[in-house]
C-alpha cells in the first residue's frame, strides 16, 4: 500500500500546478521564432505585449494568439483581434506605438521611470508622453518634456541610473 504524507500530497500538487500553468512564453527566454513586434516589457510574470488591434495589454504564454508578419511575431488578446491583424496588418501596424520606459506592470496598470528625471510615475490616461521612434515615452510631470523634445535621443540612448536626475541638470525639479 503506497501511504501518502500531507507533505508529499503538497509537493506533488505544486509540481502538477506549474506543469498545468505552462512556463513563460518562450520557455527561459530562449527566441527560436522571429523577435517580437509588439512586446514591451518582460518581468517576473511573463512577457507584456500591446495587442496592436484593441490597445489591450496582454501577457504572453503559449496559448497567447500570435502571428507573424514581416519577420516579426505580434501577440493578441483574442482570436478576433487576431484574426482582424491577419486580414490587414499595415492598418494596425501604421498606428502601433507601444510603452518606452515602462519598469513594472501590475494587473492592467503601468509604471514608467520618466526618462529626463529618472522618477517613477503610474500611467494614466492624463499622463504626459510624447512618440519617438514609434515608441511611447511618458513623464513625471510639465517640466520633463520639453528637454526630451530638444534631445530625445539623449534620453532614449541613456542607461537607467538613479543619479541620472543631477547630471542631466534636472535639478530644477520641484518636490522630486
Amino acid at each position: 500500500m503506497l501511504k501518502i504524507t500531507l507533505a508529499s500530497a503538497i509537493a506533488i500538487f505544486m509540481v502538477a500546478s506549474s506543469f498545468a500553468a505552462g512556463p513563460p512564453y518562450p520557455p527561459d527566454n530562449k527566441m527560436t521564432t522571429p523577435p517580437d513586434g509588439n512586446v514591451f516589457f518582460t518581468d517576473t510574470t511573463g512577457r507584456h505585449a500591446l495587442d496592436p488591434v484593441c490597445g489591450m495589454y496582454v501577457t504572453v504564454d503559449m496559448a497567447t494568439h500570435h502571428y507573424d508578419h514581416n519577420d516579426k511575431r505580434y501577440f493578441f488578446c483574442s482570436e478576433d483581434c487576431h484574426m482582424a491583424f491577419k486580414a490587414k496588418p499595415s492598418k494596425y501596424l501604421e498606428k502601433l506605438v507601444i510603452p518606452a520606459n515602462v519598469v513594472a506592470i501590475k494587473g492592467n496598470k503601468l509604471t514608467a521611470m520618466c526618462p529626463v528625471s529618472d522618477e517613477h510615475v503610474e500611467v494614466d490616461k492624463e499622463t504626459l508622453h510624447q512618440v519617438y521612434n514609434g515608441k511611447d515615452y511618458f513623464f513625471c510631470c510639465n517640466k520633463c518634456p520639453k528637454p526630451f523634445a530638444k534631445d530625445p535621443e539623449k534620453y532614449t540612448s541613456k542607461k537607467v541610473d538613479s543619479h541620472n536626475m543631477m547630471k542631466d541638470g534636472h535639478d530644477g525639479h520641484m518636490g522630486h
